[in-house]
């Protein structure tokens, strides 16, 4: 195999993997329709959904918290961290720096133009598809089998509620 031929195969190879790695850090962009419609059909026996801002200061700590939870619980419940940003870039790089493999999303710049309004708005548009009054949140606990909602406006995760979400 001459030079230009084995430069040429490791090229591609090392295009193949940067395009598999790529891949794995895929941002899904989600309205409060979609996200109603992924708690219903939902396999696992709960989800959580809780709201992050990517560019904040705590940030990085909070991918990696989001870690522990998927890799302690992601068997038994869906995760749908949903970044409140117009920059997938800010998301990219935090999934670079935490190593983080599993789904993160962002709410779509179709629910409201304004940024600082989206997380409201959204929410709004949640809890109407939900059939429930309407309540602002941060984190919410979503039992699939009873479709039942408990809501929280702190930005943790509570072990005591996944537990509690899980047995009932």
């Amino acid at each position: 195999m001459t030079r230009t031929a084995k430069f040429l195969s490791l090229l591609t190879l090392l295009m193949i993997f940067t395009g598999k790695i790529y891949a794995q850090h895929k941002i899904t962009h989600l309205s409060a329709t979609e996200l109603v419609e992924k708690l219903y059909k939902g396999d696992k026996r709960a989800s959580v959904v809780q709201y992050w801002i990517p560019n904040c200061a705590t940030a990085e700590s909070q991918v990696q918290q989001f870690k522990i939870w998927q890799e302690t619980y992601g068997n038994q419940i869906d995760f749908y961290f949903i970044g409140i940003t117009n920059k997938d870039s800010l998301v990219l790089n935090l999934i670079d720096k935490t190593n983080y493999t599993y789904p993160l999303y962002i709410i779509d710049a179709t629910v409201d133009a304004n940024l600082n309004q989206r997380m409201q708005t959204f929410s709004m548009q949640l809890n109407q598809l939900l059939k429930r009054k309407p309540q602002s949140f941060i984190t919410l606990y979503w039992n699939n089998k009873k479709q039942a909602i408990q809501l929280d406006r702190k930005a943790t995760i509570n072990g005591k509620k996944l537990t509690k979400l899980l047995q009932g």
